[in-house]
């Protein structure tokens, strides 16, 4: 522990007592501080019961207390801390003659080698017919920089946002595979890495699709025409009951006709990506 003992001086360098009941060296103190399980840090000390501390943390943020009544002080970090120095400041007013107070500073070095929590996965979905970019969802230390390496040996980079949620999509469309996530802190230590196997079901809604027309051939077949996404599989089931299965083009454009004669009757068409 950090430690700093003071006396309180005239001008002429007489060292003025306490008042009664007061030690006559006060002792403050800082211990080497700690990391919790949520990446944030706590620092605590000791001093004199009720005095003002305030430490300032790596990071530029900041916590204040008071010293309990027993010389103790305990101050935890709002925020994921790493590496870097947390300066304690303590308003001491007994050691100033009863005028302004006099703040005693003290200094403690934390070196982050704690390495981040295995980021979890929430979700996995991509929007492309038969495999496109994949966007995994999921947890992680807030702050800390996520990886993805995809199945296709590709990968994706991202941070988790201030409550630990992350957001990665890959660059280039992917099949079935396994993924890998792995969380880097801001002092470059690793995660476990966390795998998901993505099964390649394309998560899409399919657009509905038109008919534009439907005409009746010299040979009694008829033919519907209209439009849906391109390279939808158009089915037409026609009212005797048989069916015939055609492509939307690159356009969605999309021509499909019966392969026996057709009389009166009711036509539905679906389209599959």
């Amino acid at each position: 522990m950090t430690q700093q003992t003071l006396t309180t001086t005239d001008a002429a360098d007489t060292i003025i007592p306490p008042p009664p009941g007061l030690p006559a060296t006060p002792v403050f103190g800082v211990a080497p501080p700690s990391q919790n399980a949520d990446g944030t840090l706590t620092v605590s000390g000791n001093a004199l019961a009720g005095d003002w501390v305030n430490v300032t943390f790596g990071d530029g943020s900041s916590a204040t207390g008071t010293v309990d009544s027993t010389g103790h002080y305990s101050l935890t970090s709002t925020t994921v801390q790493t590496t870097g120095t947390e300066t304690v400041t303590i308003s001491a007013p007994i050691i100033s003659g009863g005028g302004i107070p006099t703040p005693v500073i003290l200094t403690a070095s934390w070196i982050d080698t704690t390495p981040p929590i295995a980021p979890t996965v929430s979700s996995a979905s991509t929007t492309g017919k038969g495999g496109g970019p994949l966007t995994i969802t999921g947890h992680a230390e807030a702050g800390s920089t996520v990886a993805i390496v995809y199945a296709d040996g590709s990968n994706a980079t991202g941070k988790a946002d201030a409550s630990g949620n992350y957001s990665i999509t890959s660059h280039s469309a992917q099949k079935a595979g396994t993924e890998t996530i792995t969380a880097t802190d801001a002092a470059g230590n690793h995660s476990t890495p966390t795998s998901v196997n993505w099964t390649g079901t394309a998560t899409t809604t399919v657009t509905a699709p038109t008919i534009d027309s439907v005409n009746q051939n010299s040979n009694g077949t008829i033919t519907l025409a209209g439009k849906a996404e391109a390279g939808d599989q158009i089915t037409v089931t026609f009212g005797d009951g048989s069916s015939t299965t055609g492509m939307a083009d690159g356009t969605g454009h999309y021509s499909v006709s019966s392969a026996t004669a057709q009389a009166t009757g009711t036509e539905t068409v679906t389209a599959t990506n």
